[in-house]
């Protein structure tokens, strides 16, 4: 089986060298497949982020099985899009190439915005890097973005989240294939995680805390967050209600019980991974008073219970 990964411009050697050394080592143990990898870019000789070269050609050397897109990995959204669109333009031989010779294609971390701007994922699931969430679900609607999942499969596409999820992609992918016994070997010999299911632990809070009209409003969080409510803002910024609420949907673009919502869910989120309170207790002190009612919310908004969502962090 070939399988051909692709280096963009500025990548992470780390994931290159994941994905090819989880492969060579699966060939190792026994009754192991036999993967011929080798990498291919636009950008010859490919060089990483740090100035590692990898060893690559232009073009694939013979028909291709497996297709990894890899994407360079970028601060910000605004920064990334032009070059994720330059990119994109440059991958896309090699993506009809694959699909021709009828290879199955995995893109990690940015990559799927590759496969969405060829409307190869539309009207399918798929998952984006945390990060390009917003981005692509306002660029690509007819996708059926479903960013908290760290890995998607949809036919022979492959779609996972932000960049270390390359690791759950490469398992996936064995195991799929028909080498899941070569796959616990792998991970037992590389002292590998578990395969994981979701990306939402991992994100960073956007809670708009660089904007003056949030600033504001963050110097009136009392410390009981159980007293925090729309009302209660309102009336500490000097607002109506009706006004409160208008400000922060020109301002920030969500409602102020939304914006509340997210600030207590992110200190629970904290509560959770630094601290070994109960979660009764991190309930109580994230401002919520039922903890069925918490557990619930915060399951629906991480894809986790309180209890697998600390177990990420905490050993």
């Amino acid at each position: 089986m070939h399988v051909v990964i692709h280096l963009p411009r500025f990548f992470y050697a780390t994931l290159a060298s994941t994905a090819a050394e989880m492969l060579s080592l699966a060939n190792t143990v026994d009754n192991g497949p036999r993967f011929t990898t080798e990498f291919v870019s636009s950008h010859v000789p490919a060089v990483s982020r740090l100035g590692i070269t990898f060893p690559a050609r232009t073009r694939p050397s013979r028909k291709m099985d497996l297709l990894v897109l890899l994407s360079a990995p970028h601060p910000t959204p605004e920064e990334s899009v032009s070059l994720l669109l330059e990119e994109g333009r440059r991958v896309q031989r090699l993506v009809e190439l694959a699909l021709r010779q009828g290879a199955t294609i995995a893109a990690p971390c940015a990559a799927p915005f590759f496969l969405a701007m060829h409307g190869l994922l539309d009207a399918r699931r798929a998952t984006v890097g945390w990060w390009l969430k917003n981005e692509v679900e306002q660029r690509f609607p007819a996708v059926k973005w479903d960013t908290s999942r760290l890995v998607v499969r949809q036919g022979s596409l492959y779609t996972a989240g932000a960049s270390f999820a390359v690791v759950d992609l490469m398992s996936t992918l064995l195991i799929d294939l028909g080498f899941a016994a070569q796959e616990r070997q792998v991970r037992r010999l590389m002292a590998l995680p578990a395969r994981r299911k979701v990306q939402t632990p991992f994100e960073l809070p956007d809670d708009h805390r660089s904007h003056p009209f949030v600033k504001e409003a963050l110097r009136h969080i009392p410390r009981d967050l159980s007293l925090l409510t729309p009302g209660f803002l309102a009336n500490k910024l000097h607002l109506s209600e009706r006004t409160l609420s208008r400000r922060f949907v020109v301002e920030i673009g969500t409602s102020p019980g939304q914006w509340i919502q997210g600030l207590k869910l992110q200190a629970a989120r904290s509560l959770l991974e630094d601290t070994h309170l109960s979660v009764s207790e991190v309930c109580l002190r994230s401002g919520y008073l039922d903890q069925a009612s918490f557990s619930r919310l915060f399951k629906r908004k991480t894809g986790l219970t309180p209890g697998d969502y600390r177990s990420n962090f905490l050993v």
